[in-house]
């Protein structure tokens, strides 16, 4: 529920009652894009050729939860 990490501009018109769906979806896109950045590491090891298919779809979905929460929550992008 702690949204303070994420830029003033991105969470001045959430509500209140938001402020925990709003840090979920953020969050989770935040996570995904981390855990994608993880693996791409742990891969590279093996097969520099697979990278691509872990980061780019990653970031891609982690991308799309972040702004779902900020269309959703914030009313807009900034």
């Amino acid at each position: 529920g702690n949204i303070s990490t994420i830029h003033s501009y991105n969470r001045r018109k959430v509500k209140e009652e938001d402020v925990p769906k709003y840090g979920k979806a953020v969050g989770t896109g935040t996570l995904i894009i981390g855990i994608s950045l993880v693996l791409r590491f742990i891969v590279s090891f093996w097969s520099e050729e697979i990278m691509g298919f872990i980061i780019l779809p990653a970031v891609i979905v982690g991308l799309c939860f972040m702004l779902y929460g900020q269309i959703k929550y914030n009313k807009g992008i900034f």
